[in-house]
């Protein structure tokens, strides 16, 4: 036990083998430990803790030191202001790797197999983590640089994500309260509700990829990729989000390859059984029903032949969209864009009003044609007569 603040421990490359108890506890502030091993049986009668402090330890440093088999915590830091600092922890059993939730974690590698997190800390960066018990990888307020992997949980929880990479077996590759960027989450869990790849309030330049949620999953999503594989339909989209800005979603199975609730612009959606592009919020009135469901500016592709139109949507403007099996374009109105269906698609075009458009069908057939609309102004159909509209203007 070190009781004297200011104290500096160098271990000077020694281990620490002895059974029964903590291997070093500190109970003094401003004190650093450094350059040293501290090995134990993860059974009976090995360390109960590595490295411990007490609640009033504070401004405790902790370098160079590698733990390995405690039976608790690897490294525990109770105080504040505290940092731990190219450390390795490798443990089987149900304690943290490293914690320090009132401080920062930099440059370290920890793997446990219990049912805490790998690493806890106010701040992580540079650090590699993995976690084979139930508890997340990394837990954190503010992560960066690093990369972990959960099995049953995620590999990511922090307020805010940058450059780092996340991945889990069972439950979300990360999950931010506030910011993902320039960052990579994947989940290969099955499940629709927390199997997504990426979930933050706002991800920018990042990647989500998904098993059965949806590979994105946010309020705002601008300038990223997501990609999902799941069952669920809608739930199991490439990106699923409020606002969508210059990304691209795809969904390998009857998932959206975009499914928004008030914007999509700049974007690309791809879907193999479902719709391309889905921004058409139902139900009763609400902001979402009033103001939101608009496409601009962007791409929808249903590639399977399934039903699934290329764009569903309230409001498209300068956009494609492109179907083997549904609509191209299916919205309420449309103003210069361009709807086109395979042989075994809908219509081209099918909404209430339609403005300097065109809507195409590639095959003849007697129940779909290639602009359908209430309203039609400065549009045109393809093939010429392949059209069914109500009033026209500006048309022959």
């Amino acid at each position: 036990t070190i009781l004297a603040d200011g104290t500096t421990l160098d271990m000077m490359g020694h281990s620490i083998t002895f059974r029964g108890g903590d291997a070093i506890r500190i109970s003094a502030s401003n004190v650093t430990v450094h350059s040293g091993h501290i090995i134990s049986s993860s059974t009976a009668g090995g360390f109960s803790y590595g490295l411990v402090t007490s609640e009033s330890a504070k401004s405790v440093t902790v370098r160079d030191i590698s733990v390995r088999g405690v039976m608790g915590y690897a490294i525990a830091l109770e105080g504040s202001a505290s940092t731990v600092e190219n450390c390795s922890v490798n443990s089987s059993t149900d304690g943290y790797g490293i914690r320090n939730g009132e401080g920062g974690v930099y440059r370290c590698q920890v793997q446990v197999g219990g049912g805490n997190p790998a690493i806890q800390a106010r701040t992580v960066e540079n650090c590699v983590a993995y976690s084979y018990g139930d508890e997340n990888a990394i837990s954190a307020e503010i992560v960066s640089n690093s990369r972990a992997y959960g099995d049953q949980g995620s590999g990511i929880v922090a307020s805010v994500v940058e450059n780092s990479h996340g991945e889990s077996r069972a439950a979300f590759g990360i999950f931010a309260e506030r910011l993902v960027r320039g960052s990579y989450g994947k989940s290969e869990s099955s499940d629709a509700t927390f199997g997504h790849g990426i979930s933050a309030a706002t991800v920018v330049g990042s990647v989500g990829v998904s098993w059965g949620g949806s590979g994105i999953n946010a309020e705002t999503v601008s300038s990223s990729r997501g990609s999902s594989s799941g069952p669920h339909g809608l739930a199991s989209s490439g990106i699923t989000a409020d606002r969508v800005d210059n990304s691209r979603g795809t969904s390998s199975r009857a998932g959206a390859g975009i499914s928004a609730l008030y914007t999509v612009s700049g974007s690309v959606g791809i879907s193999e059984e479902g719709f391309g592009i889905f921004a058409y919020p139902e139900g009763g009135l609400t902001i979402a029903t009033a103001f939101g469901g608009t496409v601009t500016s962007s791409y929808g592709l249903n590639k399977g032949g399934t039903g699934g139109d290329g764009i569903r949507a309230r409001m498209v403007n300068q956009s494609m969209g492109w179907s083997e099996g549904g609509h191209g374009i299916h919205a309420d109105f449309v103003s210069h864009s361009w709807g086109r269906v395979g042989a075994s698609g809908q219509d081209g075009i099918r909404c209430v009003m339609v403005s300097d458009s065109q809507g195409e069908r590639v095959a003849i057939d007697d129940n779909f044609v290639g602009l359908r609309a209430e309203r039609a102004t400065s549009s045109r159909p393809w093939p010429p007569t392949s059209i069914a509209v109500g009033q026209k203007y500006l048309m022959p």
